[in-house]
């Protein structure tokens, strides 16, 4: 099975222990929640790959580039975009502008954020995080994204929040802050296919890779940087029922793993941050 070596909990901890609790805990977590059936059910229907295709194939959507920090636009339909990423993990159209391989994650575009009207409103009033209670009030930005296999972002960093898979598997990977320099000097522009497929192999067998294409991504990192590199990684892959808790500024970088993903992201309102120190 796949590496998780990350705190898991179930939901009902979450509940006893509230928000507040929660935002102190300086490291991912892994919840196990038991949906609510007519909820998920409703929501895992309205956007498989067929019903968003056929009803809302012609809406425009805004793509957005895989590196840290998403800078990359790119205009284009939600039919072509899943047209797309469904050649892709047939691998049987290695131009299209979701091939994830080799490129630099600056040229790779993917479905996550920037759309906020029509299907995307729909969808995000269809999703409630699940209710941890009076003292564990949930509310922030709902971010929905549809990604191929082998798609992703790379590292990158921002607030709290929560993420959940409700379509396939997300596996993550995530760094303490203080390892933003070395990941932002040698992997800013890699993609996290590229980086699973060079790096992790180096950092899980303590032995540099002598691939002809791996190679020169490694060659720039010390010793000690390796030795950091392999000893502060966390990695988990979630499925449907998982939540997972991203802590405020820790590095961390995606990999979806099935074919076709969807997924949604909330970011803790600031508000609900600030008030813990009132």
């Amino acid at each position: 099975g796949s590496i998780c070596d990350m705190r898991r909990m179930k939901w009902e901890e979450l509940q006893k222990m509230g928000l507040t609790k929660l935002l102190d805990i300086d490291h991912p977590v892994v919840f196990h929640s038991p949906n609510d059936p007519g909820e998920f059910e409703l929501l895992a229907h309205f956007t498989k790959n067929d019903i968003l295709r056929d009803q809302f194939g012609h809406t425009k959507v805004t793509l957005s580039s895989s590196n840290a920090f998403s800078h990359g636009r790119l205009e284009s339909t939600l039919g072509m975009y899943l047209k797309t990423i469904s050649n892709h993990s047939q691998a049987d159209s290695p131009d299209l502008v979701d091939t994830f391989d080799a490129l630099p994650a600056d040229q790779v575009y993917y479905l996550f954020g920037g759309n906020y009207d029509g299907v995307w409103r729909d969808i995000t009033n269809m999703y409630r995080v699940r209710s941890c209670g009076s003292n564990c009030e949930i509310s922030g930005a709902k971010t929905p994204g549809i990604g191929g296999e082998n798609s992703g972002v790379s590292f990158h960093f921002h607030g709290p929040g929560f993420a959940e898979v409700i379509h396939g598997e997300k596996q993550w990977f995530f760094y303490p802050p203080d390892m933003r320099s070395v990941l932002d000097s040698n992997f800013e522009s890699l993609s996290t296919d590229m980086w699973k497929k060079c790096v992790l192999p180096t950092l899980r067998t303590n032995s540099v890779s002598q691939s002809e294409d791996c190679a020169p991504l490694l060659e720039g990192l010390s010793s000690r940087d390796l030795d950091m590199l392999s000893s502060k990684l966390q990695e988990c892959t979630i499925y449907p029922n998982e939540i997972l808790y991203f802590p405020s500024m820790w590095m961390h970088a995606t990999l979806n793993l099935a074919p076709y993903n969807v997924f949604i992201s909330t970011f803790i309102d600031p508000q609900l941050i600030s008030g813990r120190e009132d």
